[in-house]
């Protein structure tokens, strides 16, 4: 996204771990690895797939280096490539998706250059044959225009024969609320904003759109809540989903004051800290007292929370501490 993410040697930052993209790259790649099972409908959504809602998605790398003509290695970094493991334990074919903010010439180039590598990296060879899968690959288009294409096409000339495969897009703006969550594209949700964008300028002088847009937050925060209530998504998946929106909204609205206290307000404040990855995996108790606190900093009401989260408002107030005996 934002153009590729290039090193030319293999070495790690000091701190351990490779430099980050864009708040929009972390975003997705969060959304990607904490909620993967929303990339499910997604995959349904682009490649007219039917997997189950109980499928699992397993990753493959994401960081491959290639050798360039003066020897230099070259990282490259895709943002998903994952199979998906279906109950009965079935395997799909591999995916590939890329994120993209806006269009660019480029990224058929990029899509190209990561296909291969993923292929390359896993290759089989049985005696002297060398057998390739090409992952299925898409393209999230943030922003896109009227001349953003539905699919990129690949060809390759071989001498054993011409071969050539599309590339979908799926562009942000083809997805209002309702069919976001009518196809339970909840991966999506982060990224709303960007469908608004456009009104920022005027939201900032005339009140009646600024309104209309915060109105628009709330509807979509009271939809997530009653998706959670509902059972379709958890109450962690909620919280993430959240802290992207706030991480991708705080980028987005950066020169419009206005809009980005009012989105602020709505959205709950500063961000919980992504270490909600491994209060997570903690489970049990914490992860109960973490959802619930995480809620209620979101401004739900403690009757509202207990509901979500199955237990009384009783308990609810232990837990978090709101009463002492």
């Amino acid at each position: 996204m934002e153009g590729m993410k290039t090193e030319n040697t293999p070495a790690e930052e000091q701190d351990g771990s490779f430099t980050t993209g864009t708040p929009y790259d972390d975003a997705f790649r969060t959304m990607t690895n904490d909620c993967s099972d929303l990339l499910i409908p997604v995959i349904n959504e682009i490649f007219g797939k039917n997997y189950p809602a109980d499928a699992k998605v397993v990753f493959g790398q994401n960081e491959h280096f290639i050798n360039e003509m003066d020897g230099d290695l070259e990282k490259r970094v895709t943002d998903s490539s994952f199979k998906i493991v279906e109950r009965a334990g079935n395997t799909s074919s591999k995916y590939l998706i890329e994120c993209q903010s806006k269009p660019d010439s480029t990224m058929i180039v990029r899509i190209f250059e990561y296909a291969t590598q993923i292929a390359l990296d896993e290759n089989v060879i049985v005696g002297n044959k060398m057998t390739v899968e090409i992952p299925r690959a898409a393209v999230l288009f943030l922003r896109s225009n009227k001349n953003t294409a539905d699919k990129l096409e690949i060809e390759m000339i071989t001498p054993g024969g011409t071969v050539s495969f599309d590339i979908p897009t799926i562009k942000l703006a083809s997805y209002d609320m309702g069919a976001i969550f009518e196809k339970k594209l909840y991966f999506l949700i982060p990224f709303f904003l960007f469908n608004r964008e456009k009104i920022f300028s005027e939201c900032e002088t005339d009140e009646a759109k600024l309104k209309e847009l915060l109105e628009e937050v709330s509807q979509l925060i009271h939809r997530l809540d009653d998706a959670m209530e509902d059972d379709h998504l958890s109450a962690y998946q909620r919280r993430i989903i959240l802290d992207m929106a706030k991480l991708v909204s705080d980028a987005l609205t950066e020169r419009y004051r206005r809009v980005k206290e009012g989105v602020e307000k709505i959205m709950g404040g500063k961000i919980i800290e992504t270490e909600a990855s491994r209060i997570y995996k903690q489970g049990g108790k914490d992860r109960l007292i973490e959802d619930a606190k995480a809620m209620l900093d979101d401004g739900l009401e403690p009757e509202r929370v207990a509901r979500i989260l199955h237990i009384s408002v009783e308990k609810l107030e232990e837990l978090v501490g709101l009463v002492t005996s």
